[in-house]
């Protein structure tokens, strides 16, 4: 299927005789335009990473290589871009979400982002997953009906699921009143 888009700026007249080799450029190119067009239409909605948005491309039919094109044509506009991707995410997942570096990091891996941006981010982030991960022992604390070994447990496991490390949570734990615990 070729888009009228390609067939206007291939200049192709009804009636034109064209070579295989011809068709098929035009088809590329078409597959390259719907691609773009797909492609704006998923970055008006929300900041992707190149894989995710690779990957949602492909999923929708098109053609690798026409993906990679659009891809690179998002890229050089600057409204595809791993590393403010990346920075934007860390900010939300620190800030709202308040996950751990473990989290993030493996999130980030999931939608490709390089682990030299992962790295670069993360350094930085010690003293708001220190001071995050203080709120969230508090905040359980105060629903905690008990504090006995079953309920810091299970505190335990939730704060580790947000991608926290475990001595990072006992200590946190204990500076906030809990029973004393041994890693």
């Amino acid at each position: 299927d070729i888009d009228d888009e390609t067939v206007y700026k291939m200049s192709i007249k009804k009636g034109d005789e064209v070579s295989e080799e011809f068709l098929s450029e035009i088809k590329h190119l078409s597959q390259v335009q719907g691609a773009k067009r797909a492609g704006a239409r998923l970055l008006t909605a929300s900041m992707k990473s190149r894989y995710d948005f690779e990957m949602k491309l492909v999923q929708k039919g098109f053609e690798r290589d026409a993906v990679h094109k659009a891809a690179d044509f998002f890229e050089e506009k600057g409204f595809l871009n791993d590393a403010a991707y990346a920075k934007a995410y860390v900010a939300d997942a620190l800030s709202l979400k308040k996950q751990g570096a473990a989290k993030i990091r493996m999130s980030l891996k999931s939608k490709g982002i390089s682990a030299d941006i992962i790295d670069n981010l993360l350094a930085d982030s010690d003293e708001s997953e220190e001071e995050n991960l203080k709120i969230l022992v508090e905040k359980e604390f105060a629903k905690m009906p008990v504090r006995d070994k079953k309920h810091i447990d299970k505190l335990k496991r939730k704060l580790y699921s947000k991608g926290y490390k475990i001595g990072d949570i006992i200590s946190a734990i204990n500076d906030a009143g809990g029973e004393e615990i041994e890693e």
